[in-house]
């Protein structure tokens, strides 16, 4: 399950899929996330494995490279 916090109503939507890695298990996991061309996206999934929390901060590269993606545990 996965939820967005605070994210911008926008037509310019691109839906993005990539591997990441859980700070909790260490497990590399798949996750689709949706960004902007000019709003960083803040969300919160829980990992596959061990269905604890992860905040997801992606920020797009005005170039339109992909996106610069943080990962954390949400606390």
């Amino acid at each position: 399950m996965s939820t967005c916090i605070g994210f911008p109503q926008s037509k310019n939507l691109i839906s993005r899929r990539m591997k990441i890695t859980c700070p909790y298990c260490w497990q590399s996991i798949d996750i689709e996330y949706l960004t902007t061309s000019t709003e960083p996206v803040e969300l919160v999934t829980d990992c596959e494995v061990c269905c604890r929390p992860i905040k997801i901060i992606a920020r797009r590269k005005p170039d339109g490279e992909d996106p610069s993606i943080e990962i954390e545990a949400e606390s």
